[in-house]
């Protein structure tokens, strides 16, 4: 592990600037190209976490009316939806086709979809997850 693996993820997060500087040195980018991987990057990691923030507040909101309304699950539900969740998030890993179908700029749309199922995949199997702890902690 080097320096700017340590060092390259605080700055993002923590000090905008210093990352873009950071970014100009290591791939000897002008400062607009810096400035804007970096930021795309920002918008990249924000939305990640404003997703995976929905996804456990929607799958807490679940299990509360699932409890409500149908009562407490019993272990072999929960048993079977943590099975289901693991199956879709392992089917997401490995359902990537990533380089196979791999073009130079990277927006075909077998390549957009390609990451559409795989986040959209992950999301339904994170959520499914969150429903199953929550629900059976009820």
């Amino acid at each position: 592990m080097n320096l700017y693996s340590l060092r390259a993820p605080l700055a993002l997060l923590f000090s905008p600037s210093r990352f873009e500087e950071m970014v100009m040195a290591h791939d000897s980018l002008p400062t607009e190209d810096a400035r804007r991987r970096a930021t795309k990057l920002r918008r990249a990691v924000g939305t990640a976490y404003g997703v995976a923030s929905l996804t456990l507040v929607a799958g807490l909101g679940s299990a509360a009316l699932l409890s409500r309304f149908v009562g407490l699950a019993s272990s072999a539900v929960i048993t079977g939806l943590q099975f289901i969740a693991a199956i879709v998030i392992l089917g997401a890993t490995l359902g990537v086709a990533g380089r196979e179908i791999e073009s130079w700029n990277g927006h075909t749309l077998p390549e957009k979809t390609d990451r559409w199922l795989y986040v959209s995949t992950y999301v339904v199997g994170t959520y499914l997850l969150v429903v199953s702890l929550a629900w059976s902690s009820r």
